[in-house]
């Protein structure tokens, strides 16, 4: 059995597979975090294949690529400093985007051993519409044997095929909480890895389990997910509010039962644990995702909002102030006076044991 440390870092709070320096020595990274950008910043080894694979990215293989935020997210972790260096200015992030980065970073840190995963079949869980774990995996990994990336959502699958085809890449339409979508790769994948996408299941036990069976015995999944979300408490505020509750269609945006029930990255240790995995790392760490004005911010409350209200067209001006204001009182500015979304994200690296003691 593991032993597992538990560190506090302020907000952030981690539970960690104990190690030696010896059982550390083949990691590439040490990993620094600025926290007045509240931003992982890579340390980087000169001689590390990691880093030359970045340094190797041609002005032609970035310039019109489906995968260019990924091609200068790559560069970026390469080097100290968080910005992107062919261009020279700072890398302006999605939040998915910088989640998939913190991910592959906590990959590189703790999980060493997976090398360059050459010959494995590695499993993207939720594709999403920005693609950014997929893409990472075959940019960081050229060597990767196969990438599979299931997506419960047949438009993004599809967009998919059709914008960022690629020989070593697979999309599927498969819902990481239905056991039949996923049985043509039970026990065949080597590895797992997932951004966002756990938080947005009912039966989150279920599709843990699901997770487990899809690996082979020995093998290996990174997840980071939501926990909560200054945005779910703005949105529920603003449907609520007399004003605008009218306009509200009924079909309520998904609300991860972490955020409703308060859930720590402690649960989801107990979680996965009860789906048979050995749990290697787990914390929750806070973020923030600045806009670049509150015009910006005032637009994506108008554009998240599209799915669940129907505001009338003369209307709209009024609603974006007042979903502005809603989003001040749940979230907050950076330091440079920009409005910031806050967010508090779990990560964990799980192994499922060789002995399948498990049965589902």
């Amino acid at each position: 059995m593991p032993s597992y440390k538990k560190s506090h870092f302020g907000a952030n709070r981690t539970w960690k597979l104990e190690t030696t320096k010896s059982d550390m020595k083949g990691n590439f990274y040490s990993v620094l975090c600025n926290s007045s950008a509240d931003m992982e910043v890579l340390h980087s080894n000169p001689d590390s294949r990691f880093e030359h694979s970045c340094h190797n990215l041609d002005n032609k293989s970035v310039n019109g690529d489906p995968f260019s935020q990924c091609h200068a997210l790559a560069e970026n972790m390469a080097y100290k400093h968080p910005t992107s260096h062919r261009h020279g200015r700072p890398l302006r992030l999605s939040i998915h985007a910088h989640d998939a980065r913190h991910l592959f970073l906590r990959i590189k840190e703790y999980l060493p051993h997976w090398g360059d995963l050459a010959g494995d079949t590695v499993m993207d869980i939720g594709l999403g519409p920005e693609r950014n774990c997929c893409a990472l995996l075959v940019i960081l990994y050229p060597k990767v044997g196969r990438v599979v990336s299931i997506d419960k959502y047949s438009l993004n699958v599809e967009k998919a095929r059709l914008l960022a085809p690629h020989p070593k890449v697979e999309y599927e339409v498969a819902n990481i909480w239905d056991r039949l979508d996923l049985e043509p790769w039970n026990g065949t994948i080597d590895k797992l890895v997932s951004v966002n996408c756990f938080n947005g299941v009912y039966d989150q036990l279920l599709a843990f389990e699901n997770a487990w069976r899809l690996l082979k015995p020995g093998g290996e999944g990174a997840f980071i997910f939501n926990l909560r979300s200054g945005f779910f408490d703005w949105f529920l505020d603003l449907a609520q509010n007399p004003k605008w509750t009218h306009y509200y269609d009924g079909k309520s945006q998904f609300i991860p039962p972490s955020h409703l029930h308060n859930y720590s990255h402690e649960y989801y240790q107990c979680l996965l644990e009860s789906a048979g995995f050995e749990v290697l790392f787990c914390e929750e760490k806070e973020f923030s995702h600045s806009y670049t004005s509150d015009e910006a911010i005032k637009d994506a409350a108008a554009k998240a909002c599209i799915f669940n209200m129907e505001i009338p067209h003369h209307l709209l001006t009024d609603f974006k102030e007042d979903a502005f204001e809603v989003f001040l009182r749940h979230n907050s500015r950076d330091r440079e006076g920009r409005p910031s979304l806050q967010y508090l994200s779990c990560t964990v690296l799980v192994r499922k044991p060789n002995k399948e003691l498990k049965q589902l």
